[in-house]
C-alpha cells in the first residue's frame, strides 16, 4: 500500500520478490526486475492499477499465482526464456494488456491465468507447453488467433470460453486428441483430426462445441 511509489527498479543482488510485495501500490507505473530474481512471488504486484511496464530479469523461473492480477493498466509482457511456468490467475484482469509473448521454457499456463484479459489480441503457445489450465484465456473477449504448440497435451475446461473474437486457432498438432468431463480422465471421445486441422472448426470446438470439457491428447 504505498500509494506514492511510482517506480521500482530490483538490483541484481535480490534473489526472489516475495508474496505481496507491491500489492496496491495504485502510483507505480513501472518495475524493472534484475537479472539474479529466480521467482516472482504470489500477488507480488496484485492490484498495481497504474502498472504500465514490467521488465521482467531473464533468470526469472516462476511468476508466482495473482502475480500481476488487477494491473488493468499493464499494456504488454514478455515472459522470458527463463520462465518455467506461469502461475493461476498471474495476468487475470489485466484489461489493457494487448500483447504478451510467451518464452520458449515455459511448461505450463495456470489456471485463469490470463482470465479476463478483455484486450488481448493474439496468443502463441511455445512448444515447450505442455498444460493449458482451466479457465486461463476465459472471456478474452478480443482474442482474434491462437497458436497452440506441438508439445500441448491437456487443455482444461473452459480455457477459451466466452472468447467471443476467436476465429482462428491454429494446432501445429491436430492429431490424437479427445475430451471428457473429468480431469482425471484416461479416455473420453475423439474430437476430429481433420477439424482441428481446419484453423476456423478448431476456433468453434473450443470456444463454443466443446468447451466445458477436458481435452487430451494421447
Amino acid at each position: 500500500y504505498c500509494t506514492s511509489l511510482t517506480s521500482v527498479v530490483i538490483p541484481d543482488s535480490v534473489t526472489s520478490i516475495g508474496n505481496y510485495a507491491f500489492t496496491s501500490c495504485d502510483s507505480l507505473t513501472s518495475v524493472e526486475i534484475g537479472d539474479s530474481v529466480t521467482s516472482i512471488g504470489s500477488y507480488a504486484f496484485r492490484y498495481c492499477d497504474s502498472l504500465t511496464s514490467v521488465e521482467i530479469g531473464d533468470s526469472v523461473t516462476s511468476i508466482g499465482d495473482c502475480a500481476f492480477e488487477g494491473c488493468t493498466s499493464l499494456t504488454s509482457v514478455v515472459i522470458p526464456d527463463s520462465v518455467t511456468s506461469i502461475g493461476g490467475a498471474a495476468f487475470s484482469y489485466c484489461h489493457s494488456l494487448t500483447s504478451v509473448e510467451i518464452g520458449d521454457s515455459v511448461t505450463s499456463i495456470g489456471y485463469s491465468a490470463f482470465y479476463e484479459c478483455t484486450s488481448l489480441a493474439s496468443v502463441v503457445i511455445p512448444d515447450s507447453v505442455t498444460s493449458i489450465e482451466s479457465y486461463a484465456f476465459k472471456n478474452c473477449t478480443s482474442l482474434t488467433s491462437v497458436e497452440i504448440g506441438d508439445s500441448v497435451t491437456s487443455i482444461g475446461s473452459y480455457a477459451f470460453s466466452y472468447c467471443t473474437s476467436l476465429t482462428t486457432v491454429t494446432f501445429k498438432n491436430p492429431n490424437g486428441w479427445w475430451y471428457a468431463s473429468s480431469s482425471d480422465a484416461t479416455s473420453g471421445t475423439s474430437i476430429s483430426s481433420s477439424g482441428l486441422a481446419d484453423a476456423g472448426t478448431a476456433a468453434e470446438y473450443l470456444k463454443s462445441t466443446y468447451y466445458y470439457y477436458y481435452w487430451k491428447r494421447s
